[in-house]
């Protein structure tokens, strides 16, 4: 296969941990018809070609797919079924394929993936601003209604590397961010709930690969309970 785009870079950097969810959809999935095409697409140039963020956002959502996919399968236990599967609710937009098909004791589960670092901040240059938990929060509110548009039961969110200094310090950070995001997001019995107008969605799972220290976790579950005013 021909290498290109933002993907012969890493492989030219030998960074090959940007890899690491590549190789294990390869040697977990590789009978699935969609998931030839999937690497093609992940190895070329695709996005507006005069603007370089938009390659690279185009690149990095596409390998949150293979992170989500990891994450769900082999940390959540979930059964994959399939990419790009379009959603069997009735509410749901017939014409967008959600990203990702799995189940659980027989259940189907929907789930469309985002990555927030490439969707959020190629828009700001500096990473710390005190406004980014707000930027995020309603940024995340849009990917829910989206999400709701194509029938999704999931949403998995890939969170930006710099909201994690040392793992030892993950947790705290991300309760710190849940509670900066939205003032509808609270705690009980140690789980996190977010009320939202309307909301289709079951639950925003939120993932997390530190690159300085090698570090492959889900941060949070937080379910999303629906609020009729």
């Amino acid at each position: 296969m021909k290498l290109g785009g933002c993907l012969k870079l890493d492989v030219e950097k030998k960074n090959y941990k940007a890899l690491q969810y590549v190789i294990y959809a390869i040697d977990n999935f590789r009978g699935n018809a969609k998931l030839k095409k999937k690497i093609q697409n992940l190895a070329s140039r695709r996005g507006n070609n005069e603007n370089e963020n938009d390659i690279k956002r185009n690149y990095h959502n596409q390998l949150a797919e293979f992170h989500a996919l990891y994450i769900l399968t082999e940390k959540m236990g979930y059964n994959f079924i399939d990419f790009d599967v379009r959603s069997d609710k009735i509410y749901a937009n017939t014409n967008k394929d959600c990203d990702l098909l799995v189940e659980k004791s027989e259940y189907k589960i929907f789930v469309e993936v985002k990555d927030v670092s490439s969707e959020i901040m190629s828009a700001y240059r500096n990473e710390y601003t005190p406004k980014i938990p707000e930027v995020l929060g309603k940024w995340i509110k849009r990917q829910i209604k989206k999400a709701d548009n194509k029938g999704a039961d999931f949403l998995v969110v890939r969170v930006p590397v710099w909201l994690s200094e040392h793992p030892s310090n993950l947790t705290k950070l991300i309760d710190k961010f849940l509670e900066k995001i939205s003032k509808d997001i609270y705690q009980k019995n140690g789980k996190y709930y977010w009320n939202i107008k309307d909301a289709e969605i079951r639950k925003l799972v939120f993932i997390h690969d530190s690159d300085l220290y090698g570090v492959i976790e889900i941060i949070k579950q937080v379910l999303v309970k629906r609020t009729i005013l």
